[in-house]
């Protein structure tokens, strides 16, 4: 998470093609500094304007580049997803599922589980957002997938997607509680880990 869209991908989500140098600069500028307004005010703070002012900009430097909220909530949103699936994409196709639990496990940072805690709140209410989250969650499934099929290698397709669908759940519940004091303290990933193994084979957790 944190990787900011490419600017040809933005251009093509706002209509400003073509920029380069500077333009490209400040576009970027302005998808971090909104970035971090999500975090920080949340979906319902969240407004162009104060992210113009955190920039020192004026409202229309801004709209130049994002004409409304929405556009810019969803350059940010495709930013952030596709940053998370070049990780993956990074990951080493030949990981077992433990590694794979592990990298997980090690990106719940406070500041990227909230920033999701928010990209959830924006896909609950637009449709687009609702597309692009379930495009992401496919992918992450997928390589789930693959790790399951390393320990479980007799099982079918279907069942391989049910198991990975359930672990899919589990790790990013667990994010829901990584702040200080929450329930899923880093203290804890070892018993996360064991309880995806039991997941992935079929047994019972307990």
């Amino acid at each position: 998470m944190g990787r900011q869209p490419h600017p040809a991908e933005v251009g093509e989500q706002t209509g400003q093609r073509g920029l380069t140098g500077k333009g490209h600069e400040r576009r970027l500028q302005i998808l971090h500094a909104a970035t971090q307004q999500l975090i920080e005010a949340g979906y319902a703070g969240f407004s162009t304007r104060q992210v113009a002012e955190r920039l020192g900009l004026r409202l229309s430097n801004v709209q130049y580049y994002f004409p409304t909220r929405e556009a810019l909530l969803e350059a940010l949103l495709a930013g952030v997803l596709a940053d998370a699936l070049a990780e993956f994409g990074r990951h080493p196709a030949e990981h077992d599922l433990a590694s794979l639990v592990r990298f997980v496990l090690a990106g719940q940072t406070p500041q990227a589980c909230r920033l999701f805690l928010e990209l959830w709140a924006l896909a609950a209410r637009d449709a687009g957002a609702r597309s692009a989250m379930d495009g992401f969650y496919l992918a992450y499934r997928k390589e789930i997938e693959q790790a399951v099929a390393k320990v479980a290698p007799g099982i079918g397709g279907a069942e391989r997607a049910r198991r990975a669908a359930l672990i899919m759940a589990l790790l990013e519940g667990v994010s829901l509680f990584r702040h200080p004091g929450g329930a899923a303290s880093p203290g804890m990933d070892t018993a996360i880990i064991e309880a995806v193994r039991r997941m992935a084979r079929g047994g019972e957790m307990g």
